[in-house]
């Protein structure tokens, strides 16, 4: 069965508009939160799905990990809270010089996982792009859905 390829829908219109145009653009990646799902399930995604969207040649990705040690303590502690709010989430991709932060959500609720992403356009402030898809197997599948090919 051939698997939901997250990457290409999610950002396939950025990919091929970039190559068009030689632009490369950065995206910042920040963590999948985890929705009822162990925490370390939702960072190896995290990780792993900012690694394959850094497969594009023409992305720039920087993940949250790269993020966290360029910014100093201050500024980092007026940062918790903000992950689901969207206006806050631009301001971070704009201080940053991003052009998308990529997002999203890992759950799970009577042995279905829900995984959701989206995409934040920084100038314009709006949700880009967002999918969803739910899963019924086994978690360490679950990164077949972020294979870009």
């Amino acid at each position: 069965m051939k698997y939901i390829l997250f990457i290409c829908i999610f950002i396939c219109c950025h990919v091929s508009s970039a190559a068009q145009q030689k632009k490369i653009i950065r995206i910042a990646a920040l963590d999948i939160t985890s929705q009822g799902v162990d925490k370390d399930l939702a960072n190896t995604l995290s990780q792993v799905y900012a690694s394959r969207l850094g497969e594009y040649s023409h992305l720039n990705v920087i993940s949250t990990a790269e993020i966290k040690a360029m910014l100093d303590f201050e500024f980092k502690k007026k940062l918790v809270g903000c992950e689901d709010d969207i206006s806050c989430l631009a301001e971070i991709g704009g201080a940053l010089g991003v052009d998308l932060v990529a997002t999203g959500t890992i759950g799970f609720t009577n042995g279905t996982y829900v995984l959701n992403l989206m995409l934040i356009h920084i100038r314009h402030g709006i949700v880009h792009n967002r999918v969803s898809t739910i899963w019924r197997g086994e978690p360490e599948e679950l990164f077949d859905l972020l294979t870009p090919y």
